[in-house]
């Protein structure tokens, strides 16, 4: 394979990455949607926000059932294109009923569903050693990037009308033009026959039980880590630290920070190795930690920056982990563990918080979820040494 095709396939890799958080682009937009529906319930409304997320969590495990009967990625790359385009772009055109808008998001989550497990995948595919450990980082600092976009396009286009923030969806079709124009079907036949001796693409090694061991610890982690940003706007606006206006560019910090360390994962992980995951969880607490203690804006945002370190940490590691623990067939399967439990854990969180009294909510919230980190941070470490990775390897491999 030429240098240049390497090079065109890391592009088309990211352009599929870049459609992974499409979701958010309705985040900033939601009171101004509230606002053109006064007629609906502002909880039907908020619905617009949970559907995606429901579909993209439990999308994956389809992604892989899918693989293991021989389906084609650029086949799957293909549905999860329409159902993301149709479900982002429909609510501008059909938006007089919000349970139409409501499906459409459902749609939506497919798409994203099948596309953020697929661009995690395809590195396995295409890339070995320190280059796979590499793409893993860049990849993750891509979705981070998509967010941000998303975001701005939709908050941007929701102020001239509401129902325009679903046009930010429009943008999605340059990134998957990418995906298609340079993205050759994985040789997964090949890779299967070389790695395992297996001829048959639907025959695939067996998931082990840790596995779904480190896609609970990636569920622990999500569940804890989400309670800054449920909480946080709460703190400032009532502390008197931020405006509600204010309050986006200071969550912005979080990107920034999963940004900067996602592109370092692969120099920090030749470092590190997975002593990277309990550091990650370390870290979020930290940040978690003095967010909770701080009344100084600029100190929480500093905070901000590094709890967000954490996440551009974990998820590349807690990825190399899970597929470097399984041989080549079994690692489509593998990642999808990873996205189910990113999904479930945000998507619990709200709903077992409320039991814990008075840490439910606001700075008691954000110390209990420190304290959970920590916890976290011992238990991974245990589970890592464990659960010893034997496909990672941190040298350069020319292919």
């Amino acid at each position: 394979m030429k240098e240049i095709n390497r090079n065109l396939i890391k592009l088309a890799i990211l352009g599929v990455a870049m459609c992974d958080s499409g979701n958010g682009a309705t985040s900033p937009a939601l009171g101004t949607i509230m606002a053109g529906m006064p007629d609906v319930a502002p909880s039907l409304v908020q619905m617009i926000i949970v559907v995606p997320s429901i579909f993209m969590a439990l999308t994956p495990i389809v992604y892989a059932k899918l693989l293991d009967i021989g389906a084609r990625k650029r086949t799957l790359l293909f549905i999860g294109a329409v159902c993301f385009l149709v479900g982002g772009i429909g609510p501008a055109l059909l938006h007089s009923n919000i349970w139409v808008i409501l499906a459409l998001r459902a749609i939506l989550g497919i798409g994203n569903g099948i596309c953020l497990p697929m661009s995690t995948d395809l590195v396995v595919d295409f890339f070995e050693g320190q280059e796979r450990n590499t793409m893993q980082g860049f990849v993750s600092a891509t979705i981070g990037l998509s967010g941000i976009l998303f975001q701005l396009l939709g908050g941007w286009l929701a102020g001239i009308n509401w129902t325009y923030t679903f046009y930010a969806y429009l943008v999605a079709i340059i990134f998957f033009a990418i995906a298609f124009a340079f993205l050759p079907e994985p040789d997964r036949k090949g890779k299967m026959e070389a790695d395992e001796g297996i001829s048959n693409v639907r025959e695939r090694a067996k998931l082990p039980g840790k596995t779904y061991l480190i896609g609970f610890m990636v569920l622990f982690y999500m569940f804890a880590w989400i309670v800054m940003p449920t909480n946080g706007a709460p703190v400032l606006v009532m502390d008197g630290m931020a405006t509600p206006a204010q309050i986006g560019g200071i969550f912005a910090l979080i990107t920034v920070g999963s940004f900067v360390m996602s592109v370092l994962f692969g120099p920090l992980f030749k470092a590190v190795k997975f002593t990277m995951l309990p550091i990650s969880f370390l870290i979020s607490a930290f940040g978690m930690y003095v967010i909770y203690l701080t009344h100084d804006l600029t100190i929480f945002c500093i905070a901000t920056f590094v709890y967000g370190m954490g996440l551009g940490m974990v998820m590349p590691c807690f990825v190399t982990k899970i597929t470097g623990i399984v041989p080549y067939s079994a690692r489509g399967a593998a990642v999808s563990i990873i996205y189910v439990g990113m999904g479930i854990g945000q998507f619990i969180q709200p709903i077992l918080f409320k039991y814990f009294g008075a840490y439910s909510f606001g700075r008691p919230a954000i110390l209990l979820a420190a304290i959970v980190l920590l916890v976290g941070a011992v238990i991974v470490f245990i589970i890592d040494r464990t659960t010893p990775a034997k496909y990672v390897s941190t040298e350069n491999v020319t292919q």
